[in-house]
């Protein structure tokens, strides 16, 4: 493997665990615990995941 297939797989894995951690974020909004701050969260990850997973490409 080199760098790049290195790269690529972390990012899919931290991408990975942001997902699931806003299903956990968005369980406790449906919980009814701290809603909008949970929602909120929820977003902040998911957001994360997305851009890491389909991030903006660098124009040479």
């Amino acid at each position: 493997m080199n760098v790049e297939e290195r790269l690529k797989a972390q990012r899919i894995v931290i991408a990975i665990a942001l997902i699931l951690m806003s299903l956990i974020s968005f369980n406790f909004a449906l919980k009814g615990t701290y809603t909008i701050i949970s929602l909120i969260v929820g977003f902040a990850f998911l957001g994360m995941a997305l851009f890491l997973l389909f991030g903006l490409k660098k124009k040479h």
